[in-house]
């Protein structure tokens, strides 16, 4: 009987033990920030190319700094984005694409779009 009872508990502590394992698990993302200082003549609508899909992240107007502070689902996988800015009425072909960026929950992205947007630097803080 003693041996039934003993069976018996671990059979009950196994959903909690694998209910404690996986809310460990899945710890959620959190945001992250976009700064994008825009040295530009033109206003730039900024974009987020995440998991093969663009979302729009906002417009900075023409010599000025934007920040964004973006929700987790917008880093694709493994946190691998591009960003994208058009200038508004310049036409798509003066838009600039950074090269693939990783990003992590609560880190800081810094832009700074000059006046020839080809010479635009990024980094990750």
């Amino acid at each position: 009987m003693g041996l039934e009872l003993a069976l018996v508990a671990v059979i009950l502590a196994a959903p909690n033990c694998a209910q404690q394992r996986t809310a460990r698990d899945a710890e959620p993302r959190s945001e992250w920030s976009l700064r994008v200082e825009n040295h530009h003549w033109l206003d730039v609508t900024v974009l987020v190319e995440h998991g093969g899909q663009r979302t729009r992240a906002g417009i900075v107007t023409a010599t000025t700094t934007g920040v964004f502070v973006l929700p987790p689902h917008l880093l694709g996988p493994n946190g691998e984005i591009r960003l994208v800015a058009s200038p508004v009425g310049g036409g798509a072909t003066l838009a600039v694409t950074t090269e693939v960026i990783v990003v992590r929950g609560g880190q800081l992205v810094t832009w700074t779009l000059e006046r020839s947007l080809s010479r635009s630097s990024v980094a990750v803080w």
